[in-house]
């Protein structure tokens, strides 16, 4: 019993850990990009400061309580889909095919349900990015916003 704790312990540390890293440098990525976002860029900005603190906290808690990050382990990663969604589509530029942070946040989702909850949560995790990245595109056009296409189907390819 006491092994299966420390796993717990040490895997909430690690994903709190990557989930701060990872949105951090997303921040410096795009605070350092020569070109300037295609969308929204102040709100983008506001929602990855927020996300950022809120990935801070996360932090803390896991590395105080196992209990409390187990806890909070599902809102997490809901509040991470939806965040990490939102601000790679207000934050992009024109020619991001390559330098998204698309990829490297759909990998880390991945990797942490298999981690949390095994292949039932990647599946889940994976239909969720798939169905709110669809989502994404929708409100987006019709908002009369122009979403590449192919991009969009690159991006869907690349999470199934």
């Amino acid at each position: 019993m006491e092994r299966g704790l420390i796993t717990i312990r040490r895997t909430g540390r690690v994903l709190a850990m990557s989930r701060a890293i990872l949105a951090t440098v997303f921040m410096l990525a795009l605070l350092l990009e020569p070109g300037e976002p295609a969308r929204a860029v102040a709100p983008g900005y506001v929602l990855l400061t927020v996300y950022i603190a809120w990935t801070v906290g996360l932090t803390v808690i896991a590395y105080r309580s196992w209990w409390w990050d187990f806890h909070f382990a599902r809102l997490a990663h809901a509040v991470d889909i939806v965040v990490f969604l939102i601000s790679a589509t207000l934050t992009e530029t024109g020619n991001d095919d390559f330098s998204s942070p698309y990829i490297a946040f759909a990998a880390f989702l991945l990797m942490a349900a298999l981690l949390r909850w095994g292949r039932p949560g990647v599946a889940l995790t994976a239909v969720s990015l798939l169905m709110c990245y669809s989502i994404v595109l929708l409100v987006l056009r019709y908002n009369g916003i122009h979403m590449d296409i192919y991009q969009f189907g690159r991006r869907q390819t690349y999470t199934i």
